[in-house]
């Protein structure tokens, strides 16, 4: 039975459970008591049977604004490092709980992504946007600092050069310009976004159980989630250098021992290791 909440909705219906942002007249904006609800939707997950796939998206015109910026005018600068500091930890918890679910987690966006909104898609395995979808990082914007892991996340999927480029100009960027940088899967034309959903995850209306998509079990869940783990937990390079890197400092917490270990000219050892673009993450050839 499904968890009864006030900012999210929360449907497993195996093998498929649904996450829905349900904030649709405030841009789905991040409260503490939505991340809070997230966090625990995602807990939930652990404890059901049969699920092998994940949605998660937003409800009305748009994914996701981000945090609720009105929250931090109306703290006042007294109560406002607290709540910033509140906010932060919950949003955090909320993505490592979701990064960590064992099964694919898809996410689906439309309308505008903004901040956080964008941190959240960061954090899923694979992506899914219809077409108008707009997106803009907006920290920098608001004097904020990134979050939600998304100074380790995103530089893994678009590079760090492009995320610094977004984070200086604080400028929109496309469907088409996410799915050329690898930030997204699919695009495809706003009324289809329901359809396509239900295909990429292996929805059915007809069989418990659909022959193709996230959830056919075509990939034992064990096996899923390892692979999803090892890729979370290895050190990162950009592609377009040759020469190998030590992770940045965002993402060495991240990094483990297994990296593969080569010597350069001098006979020290350094670590190196690719992240594979985020199409190559846990999708069947077929599906996309």
């Amino acid at each position: 039975m499904s968890a009864t909440y006030q900012t999210i909705r929360y449907e497993p219906h195996p093998p498929i459970a649904e996450i829905v942002l349900d904030r649709p007249s405030h841009g789905n904006t991040f409260t503490p008591e939505l991340l809070a609800e997230l966090a625990d939707a995602t807990c939930q997950l652990a404890t059901e049977d049969g699920i092998r796939a994940v949605v998660l998206r937003g409800e009305g015109k748009n994914f996701c604004f981000g945090a609720d910026v009105d929250m931090f005018v109306d703290a006042g600068t007294t109560n406002r490092p607290r709540l910033l500091r509140d906010l932060a930890t919950r949003f955090h918890n909320a993505i490592t709980r979701l990064a960590r679910i064992e099964v694919p987690v898809l996410g689906v966006a439309h309308g505008m992504t903004i901040g956080g909104g964008v941190a959240l898609l960061a954090a899923c395995d694979v992506v899914l946007v219809a077409a108008s979808t707009t997106f803009r990082l907006a920290w920098t914007g608001i004097g904020l600092s990134m979050d939600g892991g998304s100074s380790s996340s995103l530089p893994r999927i678009i590079g760090p050069r492009r995320t610094l480029e977004l984070l200086y100009t604080n400028r929109f960027f496309t469907a088409a310009e996410a799915q050329a940088w690898g930030f997204a899967n699919w695009v495809v034309p706003d009324a289809e976004l329901a359809a396509r959903t239900a295909e990429i995850a292996g929805a059915s209306r007809t069989r418990r159980r659909s022959r193709s998509g996230l959830a056919s079990g075509s990939c034992p869940t064990a096996s899923v989630d390892r692979s999803k783990r090892r890729w979370r937990t290895r050190p990162w390079r950009s592609s377009a250098s040759s020469a190998p890197r030590t992770p940045t400092r965002a993402a060495a917490p991240f990094a483990r021992s297994d990296a593969r270990s080569t010597e350069d000219g001098s006979g020290r050892k350094q670590s190196e290791a690719h992240v594979p673009p985020r199409r190559a993450v846990g999708v069947a050839d077929g599906v996309g």
